[in-house]
């Protein structure tokens, strides 16, 4: 499962279906979750802090080996490629993914 923040509220994308959980449960959400890639907007503070605030959140849930990927507003998600495993929780922080990513 791929997550996202979107007003604060998780979504769930499982086989191109994207769900809103009533009442998210982080502990249900991140289950199987290995890794963790953090999509940014680089260079800008709003954008890092959200992300280190994410991952000290996501280490809480036993979640230790975090990608931080900085994106400019034309990068797309491809450079981080790479980290992202079908075990992995996904967050998009302070920059909007394409949706092609």
């Amino acid at each position: 499962a791929f997550f996202q923040w979107l007003f604060c509220e998780p979504l769930v994308v499982i086989d191109r279906r994207v769900t809103v959980p009533s009442t998210p449960n982080w502990n249900v959400l991140l289950e199987g979750c290995r890794n963790a890639v953090l999509f940014c907007h680089g260079g800008c503070p709003d954008g890092l802090a959200a992300a280190r605030l994410t991952s000290c959140a996501l280490a809480n849930f036993g979640i230790e080996n975090i990608e931080v990927m900085e994106l400019s507003h034309t990068d797309r998600a491809r450079k981080g490629g790479f980290a992202v495993t079908p075990q992995s929780a996904v967050f998009y922080l302070d920059i909007s993914p394409f949706v092609e990513d």
